[in-house]
């Protein structure tokens, strides 16, 4: 999927991490990801495999339509700052 996605031949995995959140631990703010990524290629993608259902009760992962193309928002990370910023615009 990730290779029809990019429109490459192959795909590498730079960095992989899990994380758990505890019930009732908040929500994350609006941030991009490619902060934390030092790629300067556009060929680049995050992806969120969820181990269990996940309905919006739970606070699923959400995007923002159309928000690749913006330039707004790629050097905040994730933080109230970056809530307020992005949530201003």
């Amino acid at each position: 999927m990730a290779t029809e996605l990019l429109r490459t031949r192959g795909v590498r995995i730079y960095h992989d991490q899990a994380i758990y959140k505890e019930p009732g631990s908040g929500f994350t703010p609006w941030h991009s990801d490619q902060f934390y990524w030092p790629f300067a290629s556009d060929r680049c993608c995050t992806v969120w495999i969820p181990l269990q259902d996940t309905p919006v009760e739970m606070g699923p992962l959400g995007f923002s339509s159309g928000s690749h193309r913006a330039k707004f928002g790629r050097d905040l990370n994730i933080s109230d700052e970056s809530e307020d910023r992005v949530c201003s615009v």
